[in-house]
């Protein structure tokens, strides 16, 4: 399952290699917190910016198990 968050606000902080959100800005723990709870139920998360625009878009992709086969 795939979740999709775009918004159109200022946008992440870049770096020389782009956007780095494990590196701490100084304004408080919310990705590096957005990761570890993504991580605790096998999920993974990214962040960029947008690509046209300005804002952000969050991306978290959760395995889901697979369906039970119906018998009959």
């Amino acid at each position: 399952m795939e979740l999709k968050i775009i918004d159109d606000g200022c946008g992440m902080p870049a770096s020389k290699s782009g956007v780095d959100p494990a590196q701490p800005s100084g304004h408080g723990h919310g990705l590096l917190n957005m990761r570890y709870r993504a991580e605790l139920i096998g999920a993974s998360i990214a962040w960029r910016n947008r690509r046209f625009g300005s804002g952000t878009v969050v991306e978290l992709r959760v395995p889901l198990p697979p369906s039970p086969r119906s018998c009959g």
